[in-house]
């Protein structure tokens, strides 16, 4: 298969992935009276799985840079009219209800900047496309959840100068424990691919996954707890990445 025969069909997948999603969300919406946060991180964990296209699916990273800017642009583009022309919403992704475009256009630069980040170092420079997609899995999952659990159920917020105030004990702690049973799940799932075999082998018993899925999740916690003003969407995946990478070469 020639480079621009993979591009394209590279290009078509994220197209019919992101265009099933959607679709998907849509319906759910006009069936089930879901809340708007819920709603939201739905959104947010979509997100993070097209991380697996852009690193694997892609032969060049920057083409799959260029493709996710310009599908942004597109989405931003509808979200626009759709706040000022259009009678109804098909998307929710502003917090408030209250439809900020700046909000939402905020949020799309951080997603944007944050996977940029990723394909530059670990797609092209380290060619260890494993750890990026670990770290927006884990993101993924676990700030969904902590977003969740966080705002309709924690009760516990954070004071002082470090841990953001935004941020409760019952969110921090649901992500550390979604996040450990993520990177197990699919360790145990696709370990001869997504997790590096020798990390599962180094101790008996499956015990080098336990400890690397624990240190994953506890980095994954601490950083969207100091993290404020949604920088934890460039914080979070970008640092487990990070963490992934050391613990590759010189923990385990």
């Amino acid at each position: 298969m020639s480079a621009l025969a993979a591009e394209s069909q590279a290009i078509l997948l994220l197209a019919v992935y992101y265009l099933a999603f959607l679709t998907i969300i849509t319906v759910l919406k006009l069936i089930f009276p879901l809340r708007r946060e819920v709603i939201r991180k739905f959104y947010h964990i979509f997100f993070s799985f097209s991380i697996f296209i852009l690193l694997y699916a892609f032969q060049n990273w920057l083409v799959a840079l260029v493709i996710i800017i310009l599908f942004f642009l597109i989405a931003l583009i509808y979200l626009t009219i759709e706040e000022y022309l259009l009678p109804f919403r098909i998307v929710d992704l502003d917090r408030r209800g209250d439809y900020v475009i700046r909000e939402v256009s905020l949020q799309i630069i951080y997603i944007i900047i944050m996977q940029a980040t990723l394909l530059l170092v670990f797609r092209y420079y380290l060619n260890q496309p494993f750890h990026a997609a670990i770290g927006v899995l884990v993101w993924g999952v676990g700030d969904a959840t902590a977003a969740v659990v966080g705002k309709y159920y924690g009760s516990l917020n954070f004071n002082g100068p470090v841990l953001s105030p935004a941020k409760t004990f019952e969110g921090t702690l649901s992500l550390i424990i979604i996040s450990w049973l993520t990177v197990i799940f699919f360790g145990i799932l696709y370990h001869s691919s997504l997790i590096p075999a020798f990390l599962l082998d180094y101790l008996p018993g499956g015990a080098g996954l336990f400890f690397y899925a624990l240190l994953l999740a506890f980095t994954a916690g601490l950083v969207e707890a100091v993290s404020r003003a949604g920088l934890d969407t460039i914080t979070t995946p970008v640092a487990v990445a990070i963490v992934s990478y050391l613990s590759y070469y010189f923990i385990f």
